[in-house]
């Protein structure tokens, strides 16, 4: 068994084990024996983020399996959210192995569930009592727009400043008295580094 993929908010180590003790419990206390085919089942793990909890889908016996292997690189997919509980996983998997052993629904031992409270607790007991969530990715600051920034000091404390002209998408200068530079610039930058080299040139002449 090999997971393939794994996009969910689960770590994959964690994973692999919990599926080892859910095949291994199936094997001996549903007495199914080792899977035919457990070293060919490819897993994908999703993150899930509408919709109910969880969902999963497997291929139905080995031949299924084989063939998905072959040609889609994987033959289980379990797709999950963050709230997942470990009770919830451990039904999931449990279902789609049932496939794997080659299981319809109509077959099943209890309804569409394959196991019952004490068979969780006592996977849970040769686990732990929870998966460790892996931590949330940190959100995207938006970038400060530096060049604006650059402009309020300019116009803070140079003789000239930068303005945004009110009908068009260009910028300007004005003078110390608030007096329109007669040149159009197109953008920001390119305005204020128009505008510090007619401050330069003014400091020199005077």
């Amino acid at each position: 068994m090999k997971i393939v993929k794994n996009t969910s908010d689960f770590k994959t180590e964690e994973l692999y084990k919990l599926f080892c003790l859910i095949h291994k419990h199936i094997a001996k206390k549903h007495k199914l024996g080792k899977l035919f085919g457990w070293e060919i089942l490819r897993i994908n793990v999703a993150k899930k983020n509408k919709g109910r909890y969880h969902s999963g889908c497997a291929y139905v016996g080995f031949a299924a399996m084989l063939w998905a292997k072959k040609n889609k690189g994987s033959n289980m997919h379990l797709s999950v959210n963050r709230k997942e509980s470990i009770d919830q996983f451990i039904h999931l998997f449990g279902h789609e192995l049932y496939h794997s052993y080659g299981y319809e629904h109509k077959d099943y031992p209890n309804g569409m569930e394959v196991f019952v409270d004490w068979e969780i607790n006592e996977i849970k007991a040769a686990f732990g009592q929870e998966l460790t969530l892996k931590p949330e990715p940190k959100k995207r600051t938006k970038p400060v727009n530096t060049i604006w920034k650059q402009i309020n000091e300019f116009n803070a404390t140079g003789r000239y400043t930068v303005w945004k002209c009110e009908y068009e998408d260009s910028f300007y200068v004005c003078d110390e008295y608030g007096v329109r530079d007669r040149v159009y610039i197109g953008g920001a930058k390119a305005t204020l580094e128009y505008a510090k080299d007619v401050e330069a040139h003014e400091k020199k002449r005077a």
